[in-house]
């Protein structure tokens, strides 16, 4: 009699604990069912936004640099701030526009200044210039 009680109880129990991990399977299942697609989406995702945060900055420099070999010397890029090299590369280029920009604006003065200087005729010594610029061209001229 003693066995068959220790066995009945043994069953129930055994029953009990199927039951309960039919419940936690089920569970893992439905929570699996939500969280897998949310980590395939990061996944995926994540690496697109982080190439696109890369591949804009690059897109714009590019761009940049095709107008300044056009000789569009005023084409700057806009500036979006941060610290990281991309825009420290953009701080960069746009300095390197500006000081472009004037070396080339002082080139065009000079070489106005130049063609102005010959089409005054020859050097006459003790002459005065009437622009600094052509006097110092006359000067440098004559020596």
């Amino acid at each position: 009699m003693l066995n068959d009680d220790i066995q009945t109880l043994t069953k129930s129990d055994l029953n009990a604990i199927v039951r309960e991990a039919d419940e936690a399977q089920a569970r893992a299942l439905r929570l699996s069912m939500i969280f897998i697609p949310i980590f395939i989406l990061f996944s995926v995702g994540a690496p697109l936004l982080m190439a696109r945060a890369i591949s804009n900055p690059v897109t714009k420099l590019r761009l940049a640099t095709e107008a300044i070999g056009k000789g569009e010397f005023d084409y700057r890029i806009p500036e979006q701030g941060g610290y990281d090299e991309l825009a420290e590369l953009v701080r960069r280029f746009n300095q390197m526009a500006a000081r472009l920009s004037a070396t080339t604006v002082a080139r065009d003065e000079l070489d106005q200044g130049v063609r102005a200087h010959f089409r005054a005729g020859p050097i006459q010594p003790g002459v005065e210039a009437e622009q600094p610029r052509i006097a110092r061209l006359r000067i440098c001229s004559i020596a």
